[in-house]
């Protein structure tokens, strides 16, 4: 391993075991010394732009962060996966679920994505390094995603959490479009009962009643 192969190993342990061809090149690999060690099994490919070192494996934000770079500047995670990382109740790591505006659509990433033609800059936060939809954002991303408990476990964390109100989500969901939006009717339904604070309760509550036993 010589100095540019070192120098690539120690950036890519400091973001999380990948690294793009670009800064491969920058580390002063040649585009032939890339294809050399990648034909050879030394660097494995990822995704279209995204490798990493033989023998590592990267974990679920290794996973997202490629997806990010495959992208490029202004992708986000989304759904499932920005509904883990924000701590969303019910919701664990393992999906890749990003998002990018509309005139990227064409790029690709391992995982789910998604385009969208409105991006501000309030949808936009860090957890872990890792940039991902905001919490109303995220709940919005879930609309007709996930089934209507799940709905409701979201808006309740991100309410709880004080990531959204729910006259946020309502503002944010009139600025994106309610008409053709899947899953609108069941936030509404949803929405109705956002005081509940926690999915244990959720689940308590969504039990049919227990009728007295007879004697």
């Amino acid at each position: 391993m010589n100095h540019a192969d070192r120098r690539l190993a120690a950036l890519a342990a400091s973001q999380r075991q990948v690294f793009t061809r670009q800064q491969a090149l920058v580390a002063g690999l040649s585009r032939a010394a890339v294809c050399r060690r990648t034909r050879s099994g030394l660097f494995v490919a990822h995704g279209p732009h995204t490798l990493h070192f033989a023998g590592v494996t990267l974990d679920w934000k290794g996973r997202l962060l490629a997806g990010l770079m495959d992208l490029g500047e202004g992708s986000l995670i989304t759904g499932r996966a920005a509904a883990a990382l924000h701590g969303f109740d019910g919701f664990a790591d393992g999906p890749v679920e990003l998002l990018v505006p509309s005139h990227h659509k064409d790029r690709r990433a391992v995982g789910r994505v998604s385009s969208t033609p409105a991006i501000g800059p309030l949808d936009r936060v860090f957890v872990d390094g890792l940039a991902l939809t905001s919490g109303t954002r995220t709940v919005l991303e879930l609309l007709g995603r996930v089934s209507e408990r799940e709905l409701g476990n979201a808006i309740d964390s991100a309410i709880r959490f004080g990531l959204t109100a729910p006259v946020a989500l309502c503002r944010r969901l009139e600025l994106l479009g309610r008409q053709g939006h899947h899953g609108v009717a069941a936030f509404e339904r949803v929405m109705e009962s956002s005081g509940v604070q926690s999915w244990l309760e959720r689940q308590f509550l969504g039990r049919p009643p227990r009728l007295p036993e007879r004697r």
